[in-house]
C-alpha cells in the first residue's frame, strides 16, 4: 500500500497587532494527497472536519473566495499560485456546481494576508458531487478517483 500524505490543517486569522498568526480552532490531519485514492479515515473523522469547516465559516474566519481574491485585494495573496490562478480554480469549482467556495487559513506575511485553504460547501446532487471530487483530483493531480465520504465540506490545502 502507497503512503498517505498528510497536511496539518491549522485554521488561522490574523493577530490584530498584525504579528504572528493565532489558532482559532483545533487541528485536523486533513489527508489532502491519498495516493491510493482511498482513505482510512473513519465517519468520525469527516464528521469532526464538517463541523470544524462550519465552525470557522460561522466564527467569520473564512471569507467567500470570489470577493477575498479580487485583483483591487492587493494585500491578498495565495500560498503555491497566484491569485488569478487560485481564481480560475475557484470559477472552474462553481461551474460543476460547488454550492459555495470560502478562503481561510489565513497568515500575515508582512503586510500581506495569505491564505492557505479553500473551504468549499459540496452540491447535494450525486453527479454534482462527482464533478466536484474529479476537479479536486485534477487540483492536486490524482491518478485514482476519491472516493465520496458524504460531508458537507471539502477542505482543500493550497500547502
Amino acid at each position: 500500500m502507497l503512503p498517505h500524505v498528510f497536511v496539518l490543517a491549522v485554521l488561522c486569522v490574523t493577530c490584530a497587532s498584525g504579528a504572528s498568526p493565532a489558532i482559532c480552532g483545533a487541528t485536523l490531519a486533513t489527508p489532502t494527497a491519498d495516493l491510493t485514492g482511498q482513505s482510512d479515515q473513519g465517519a468520525d473523522y469527516w464528521a469532526a472536519l464538517d463541523k470544524q469547516i462550519e465552525t470557522t465559516i460561522k466564527a467569520g474566519k473564512a471569507f467567500e473566495a470570489r470577493e477575498w481574491l479580487k485583483p483591487e485585494h492587493t494585500n491578498h495573496a495565495s500560498l503555491m499560485m497566484s491569485n488569478r490562478e487560485l481564481l480560475e480554480w475557484v470559477n472552474k469549482f462553481y461551474a460543476v456546481r460547488a454550492k459555495k467556495l470560502w478562503v481561510s487559513h489565513i497568515a500575515a506575511d508582512g503586510h500581506v494576508q495569505v491564505c492557505h485553504e479553500v473551504l468549499l460547501e459540496m452540491p447535494k446532487e450525486t453527479d454534482a458531487r462527482k464533478a466536484v471530487l474529479k476537479l479536486r483530483d485534477e487540483f492536486y493531480k490524482m491518478a485514482l478517483p476519491t472516493p465520496d465520504h458524504g460531508t458537507h465540506y471539502l477542505l482543500i490545502s493550497l500547502e
